[in-house]
């Protein structure tokens, strides 16, 4: 079992992920990118001489897209790879995989408001061996407000199970596109 405080780290990476897939209009292309990278100090069977080092890469491809009145709506196929090794007394090296397919429902709600509302059905799993743990479920909505061309901060909740049972996490965060004077 893993230390409350890579438990937080986790769920701090779950929450990073969702709001960083929070752009109101994604673009109609494959993304790619490494959502984490770090390491914490971990328990694990109450030996406290543990270090976890997280790698984390993920891919992104739309494909379905529609409006619907002033709904945006859309259907992603969405992949990841985490790789999770612990070095220290209880050594071990673990990759998972998690394939899925997120779809969201955007909204402008006035000219500075945005309601996101994310739902995702997804297999996570080192393929190795299925079990009916395996299937995942996770959502949010989320209130995106532009502040000005240049700042948006959202605010809202997820719904997930990534983290060993069903959880309820606020989620809040800034994007800043930076200027060459940093403004």
């Amino acid at each position: 079992r893993l230390h409350y405080g890579a438990r937080a780290l986790m769920v701090a990476m779950i929450g990073a992920a969702g709001l960083a897939a929070a752009a109101p209009f994604p673009e109609a292309k494959i993304e790619t990118e490494s959502v984490f990278e770090g390491e914490a100090d971990v328990e694990i069977a109450g030996n406290e001489n543990n270090t976890l080092t997280i790698q984390e890469t993920s891919v992104a491809a739309p494909l379905v897209r529609s409006r619907m009145g002033r709904w945006m709506t859309g259907l992603t196929f969405a992949g990841s790879w985490a790789r999770f090794d612990v070095s220290g007394d209880e050594g071990f090296e673990r990759n998972l995989y998690e394939v899925g397919l997120p779809l969201y429902a955007m909204r402008p709600l006035d000219r500075t408001f945005m309601l996101r509302v994310d739902a995702q059905a997804s297999v996570a799993s080192d393929f190795r061996e299925w079990e009916a743990s395996d299937l995942k479920g996770q959502g949010m909505v989320l209130l995106l407000h532009v502040i000005n061309p240049r700042l948006r901060a959202a605010y809202g909740i997820a719904l997930t199970d990534a983290v060993g049972g069903s959880a309820v996490l606020p989620l809040a965060g800034l994007e800043w596109t930076i200027t060459d004077t940093l403004t």
